[in-house]
């Protein structure tokens, strides 16, 4: 069977890619410690559980959605408790499943911290590029998604 190979375009756009995806969310996390102490993954985290009904959401879900293993999200969770922002509580009728739930504290430092956050999003990303440049970043990564992850199920914040 003969191998396929990017095309050298392709192997630009790969390369420009990859450099992007490594950048970015280490400029992001950088200035979301300097700016609120918190990582990038706390952040996520806590929008997540902000946007979700109730400010809750069980831990499996949260695990999938943020795109964490159990042991990375248990950790995170165990930080953000220790700080106030957010409880753990059994659930189920075996009280085996358990659910994050966002404090008021929790939800203060989040409206808090998405401004900057969207304000770098906007500085890194959209400053620079044209609105029909946006349209077709919003559907190239609609195509690469759909391969990716055709449920939108593993998608960190579902599909919009």
């Amino acid at each position: 069977m003969e191998h396929r190979w990017l095309s050298p375009e392709q192997q630009r756009a790969w390369r420009r890619f990859i450099a992007a995806v490594q950048l970015l969310p280490h400029d992001l996390d950088h200035d979301m410690r300097k700016s609120f102490d918190l990582s990038m993954h706390e952040y996520w985290v806590l929008a997540m559980l902000s946007e979700h009904e109730d400010r809750s959401m069980r831990m499996q879900e949260l695990a999938r959605r943020s795109t964490s293993t159990a042991s990375r999200l248990s950790h995170t969770i165990s930080r953000l408790i220790e700080r106030g922002l957010v409880v753990k509580e059994r659930e189920g009728q075996d009280k085996r499943g358990q659910r994050a739930i966002l404090t008021d504290a929790g939800f203060d430092l989040i409206v808090k911290a998405a401004p900057r956050h969207a304000d770098m999003v906007l500085q890194l990303i959209f400053d620079s590029l044209t609105d029909e440049q946006v349209a077709q970043m919003s559907q190239i990564f609609d195509q690469v998604l759909e391969r990716l992850d055709p449920s939108g199920e593993r998608s960190p914040g579902g599909r919009i």
